[in-house]
């Protein structure tokens, strides 16, 4: 059993992100086929942090960038519990 970590959400919320593009782009997986993904996705619920979506470079002020707020949380008992809504980054 591992203890919960900010670095083990970053990485589950990686992988996790990573799997649910792979299956959408198919079988033949390519560089190419996992960008377009990737760029196509708009506010997937990882259940775990704001909603993912990415754009294209040069269709938005922040491409790629997934996701653009964030919360305060805190481990309890070894669970997430959240201790703030979403903050969005300062301009």
């Amino acid at each position: 059993k591992s203890t919960p970590s900010s670095q083990g959400l970053m990485g589950w919320s990686a992988a996790d992100l990573f799997v649910h593009c792979a299956r959408i782009a198919g079988r033949d997986l390519t560089q190419e086929k996992m960008i377009e993904t990737l760029e196509s996705l708009r506010s997937y619920d990882q259940g775990i942090g704001a909603p993912v979506s990415y754009t294209k470079i040069g269709q938005s002020k922040d491409p790629r960038r997934g996701q653009n707020e964030g919360m305060i949380g805190e481990i309890i008992k070894g669970k997430w519990v959240a201790r703030s809504g979403w903050i969005k980054p300062m301009e």
